[in-house]
């Protein structure tokens, strides 16, 4: 939830490891009962974009969004962690940021610690 009480979700549309399958954002504001539309904010051709993670950094105002993304019907040796960041609380930049491999390891845990 970001300090003007807007509160944002991520999501993957499509099937897991299908090709397409994209990274999509939602927000729901202060008073309203209702999410936005999901807006896609992470694509990439005939890859499989997942598990998306959010986290508000309260000291820079920004609203980061970390993915997985890996080739279609493919293992994860192909998969990659992108960064995107927003800060105007949910409007996406298309700018990313792409972790080494020895990196996928914050994926498979069921809890980060911070």
């Amino acid at each position: 939830m970001t300090p003007s009480g807007t509160l944002a979700v991520a999501y993957f549309t499509g099937g897991i490891g299908n090709p397409n399958c994209s990274i999509a954002v939602s927000l729901l504001t202060l008073g309203s009962k209702q999410f936005t539309p999901g807006v896609i904010v992470s694509e990439h051709v005939n890859y499989s974009n997942q598990n998306p993670l959010l986290y508000w950094d309260k000291n820079t105002q920004i609203l980061h969004l970390y993915h997985t993304t890996q080739a279609a019907h493919s293992s994860e040796s192909t998969a990659e962690i992108w960064h995107l960041q927003s800060n105007d609380q949910g409007k996406y930049k298309r700018r990313r940021h792409v972790f080494d491999k020895s990196s996928l390891d914050l994926f498979r845990c069921n809890m980060v610690n911070s």
